[in-house]
């Protein structure tokens, strides 16, 4: 399964998105990258998770991100 999920927040002085892509196959193995942009400027770009496991840190991080303030703006397709 590949999923691309992106959220957004705006602040007084700029525009926060993160785009997180998650590869996930059918025993459960993930390799999950996140890339953090400010005004369109990546400010990080990495594997965020690597391993088994990987739907649990997609929720968590949906958790912390969007009480960081972060809204859901798409999620999917998955193939």
């Amino acid at each position: 399964m590949l999923r691309t999920t992106f959220y957004r927040r705006s602040t007084a002085n700029s525009v926060e998105s993160l785009k997180v892509v998650a590869s996930i196959d059918q025993d459960g193995d993930s390799e999950i990258r996140v890339t953090h942009t400010i005004d369109q400027s990546a400010v990080d770009d990495r594997i965020g998770f690597h391993g088994h496991g990987g739907e649990q840190w997609l929720r968590d991080r949906h958790t912390s991100w969007t009480a960081d303030g972060f809204q859901l703006v798409s999620s999917g397709p998955e193939f």
